[in-house]
């Protein structure tokens, strides 16, 4: 018994995490409701089991059903955990590539997520702002960071879109400063290249606050590395070209 109980909590607590989390809010009401379902055919079976004494084909049919359901249940679970985690602050020293003066400074707001792409493309974009003479101050986003953005250039804005939105860390960010003055750029990644609504949605945010915006590039995890690097150069011109 203490099994079946273990096993339904379970089912219950990955149900639980697909209302409360950032990435299960952003999922259909049927696809949170599956675990509950998974739990519901499962005592099912346990029922017909205890009452009849034998599985039977009734039994065997839901166990068949239950089995189903547990393999949508485990990869969405990992999926919502896994973003959740993606979502947490961090606190990671401010990095400085390259040497400028005052007014050839510009800042990069970001948020990395679970892997490095975004960190690469970053990294990349900020060398080759220094290869003109920029100089790009990356600073990871959470609620601790204070700065004053209107003393540079230009802001960047940078998140891995998860779900179809840029991050928390970055958005409570935008909404808690006032951008009004503020020449904003926006670097998203995700699983592919083509936008979707996800810049505009960003620019909106960051349009609220005031600031304006100069440009804005997404790159696609899937991208072949030459072509993501010839992305990155083209952005980086932009961008200086926009700060003349």
């Amino acid at each position: 018994m203490y099994f079946h109980i273990i096993v339904t909590l379970l089912l219950f607590a990955c149900s639980a995490s697909m209302f409360i989390t950032g990435i299960g809010k952003l999922m259909p009401p049927a696809f949170k409701i599956i675990p509950l379902l998974a739990a519901l055919v499962y005592w099912a079976v346990i029922a017909i089991h205890h009452f009849s004494g034998k599985t039977g084909f009734a039994g065997v049919l839901l166990l068949i059903i239950f089995y189903f359901l547990i393999f949508l249940t485990i990869p969405t679970t990992i999926m919502v955990w896994m973003g959740d985690i993606g979502d947490m602050e961090k606190h990671i020293p401010a990095v400085t590539v390259g040497e400028g003066p005052a007014d050839k400074t510009v800042y990069i707001i970001y948020h990395s997520g679970i892997t490095p792409v975004l960190t690469n493309i970053i990294n990349g974009f900020a060398g080759q702002m220094s290869q003109s003479g920029y100089k790009t101050i990356l600073y990871c986003a959470n609620k601790d960071l204070a700065i004053d953005l209107k003393g540079a250039a230009a802001v960047g804005f940078a998140s891995p879109i998860y779900g179809g939105k840029i991050r928390p860390p970055v958005i409570n960010f935008i909404r808690k400063n006032n951008l009004k003055g503020v020449r904003s750029f926006i670097i998203l990644t995700s699983g592919g290249p083509d936008d979707r609504g996800e810049i505009a949605a960003a620019a909106g945010e960051i349009e609220k606050q005031g600031g304006s915006i100069i440009g804005s590039a997404k790159f696609g995890s899937m991208e072949k590395p030459g072509a993501v690097n010839e992305r990155i150069k083209k952005t980086a011109l932009e961008i200086q070209n926009m700060l003349k």
